[in-house]
Order: structure tokens, then C-alpha cells, then sequence
């Protein structure tokens, strides 16, 4: 559930029409690694003194990187493991 308490931001805007991008940039604090989210809202004029909500849910999985898949895969190749950064076959012994 949204929590607008912490999650939010707020523009403003000169009243017209526009296109607008807003561009979301995630860091995992953990790891450091960093991704951008980009969302395009289409032509709309916007008036003076109102405001209007823009959500984007960000729908992040939390992968554990022992999971591989083929490209367009329905389910998940078992029996593969992590040695190092590369996947291999089998356990290792």
C-alpha cells in the first residue's frame, strides 16, 4: 500500500497543456546497485491551482540469484547452481 508519508513528491508546474516524464531513480543501499524507472504521461492540460495524482507502482522483485531461466522461460531450470558469478550444471562436488 502507498504511503504517500514517505513516498511522494510534489511538482509544480506552469497550467497548460503538456507531456510530461518523470524519471525514478532506485538505489538498494546493500548492494549499490542502482536502476532508473522512466513513465510518460500523455498530453493533458493541467489547470491553474489544482493538483492531480500521478502513481506508478515500481513492482520490484526481490530476486535471491540462485534462480535461472531461459529466455522466455515458464518455469525455473532446476538443478542449476551459482559457483562464483556463472551458472553451472549440477552441484558442485
Amino acid at each position: 500500500m502507498p504511503n504517500e508519508t514517505v513516498n511522494a513528491a510534489y511538482m509544480v508546474i506552469k497550467p497548460g497543456t503538456h507531456v510530461l516524464t518523470v524519471k525514478y531513480w532506485v538505489k538498494d543501499v546493500a548492494t549499490g546497485v542502482e536502476a532508473l524507472f522512466r513513465r510518460l504521461f500523455s498530453s493533458f492540460n493541467y489547470e491553474k491551482n489544482d493538483y492531480y495524482d500521478m502513481t506508478y507502482a515500481l513492482n520490484v522483485r526481490n530476486y535471491d540469484g540462485y534462480q535461472y531461466h531461459k529466455w522466455d522461460a515458464e518455469k525455473e531450470l532446476l538443478g542449476w547452481t551459482r559457483m562464483g558469478s556463472k551458472p553451472m550444471f549440477g552441484s558442485p562436488h
